[in-house]
């Protein structure tokens, strides 16, 4: 089986995996906690590494610094995830911040990523991106001092910022993507994948500091699914552009 196919047949089962574990979790929609320790998470997040992974092998060799970084830092995503669940299970002895540790490893290889992979596509970004992704993060910003004010400290407040500052870089990459003559546009994809799970942690804080979160959980939480699809979506683009 070529990678195409393989591609293709992982963005399937990422679909209709998500939509299923969605549908679930809106019938039992408070049983839990979603992005940390839950094995819908973990099963999502390795089928999205396992696209990134068909993507890396597959990009041309200019391009692969951009997609070494997506898979080496969404590895480190998916480990906080297997000991965020194990922790959830009672199975590890690790500290509680460990999962959160494990996962700051990945925002700085996602930040490359997103803000250098213009230039190895060659595409010189507008203002009109740049103002666009500056725009929502400015509104972002805003909604966090508001869901953050004291809500949580320490290393969830590092993470928590680290978030405002993917969901500005995964703008700029959804809209300068958007500039490119590619008809894939894998970035596209990718930052909106992005943009939508750094985005679903801050509408968690907000939505609950209101007291509105179980009138929107539905709404919120449908960015934590969407997220996967979109990233899955963005690798098997790239996928069809080096096939």
């Amino acid at each position: 089986m070529d990678s195409r196919k393989e591609s293709q047949g992982l963005l399937a089962l990422t679909l209709v995996f998500g939509f299923l574990a969605f549908a679930w979790h809106t019938a039992e929609p408070f049983a839990g906690a979603l992005a940390d320790g839950t094995p819908a998470g973990l099963f999502l997040s390795i089928l999205v590494l396992a696209c990134l992974g068909l993507a890396r092998l597959d990009s041309p060799r200019r391009q692969s610094p951009v997609w070494d970084a997506l898979f080496f830092g969404w590895s480190a995503w998916v480990v906080g995830e297997g000991v965020a669940l194990s922790m959830a299970l009672g199975a590890s002895g690790l500290p509680v911040w460990a999962p959160g540790a494990l996962k700051l490893v990945f925002y700085p290889l996602a930040f490359y990523a997103l803000l250098r992979a213009k230039q190895f596509y060659n595409v010189g970004a507008t203002m009109a991106a740049k103002w666009n992704a500056f725009g929502l993060t400015a509104g972002a910003v805003a909604l966090s001092l508001y869901g953050l004010y004291g809500q949580i400290t320490g290393l969830d407040l590092a993470r928590h910022a680290f978030d405002i500052v993917l969901i500005g870089a995964s703008l700029y990459a959804f809209f300068w993507s958007k500039e490119t003559e590619e008809e894939e546009k894998p970035f596209k994809w990718i930052g909106l994948g992005f943009a939508c799970l750094a985005s679903y942690g801050l509408f968690v804080l907000v939505t609950t500091a209101l007291g509105v979160y179980e009138e929107l959980f539905y709404a919120v939480d449908a960015l934590f699914y969407a997220s996967f699809a979109f990233l899955a979506l963005g690798a098997e683009k790239q996928v069809k552009l080096g096939a």
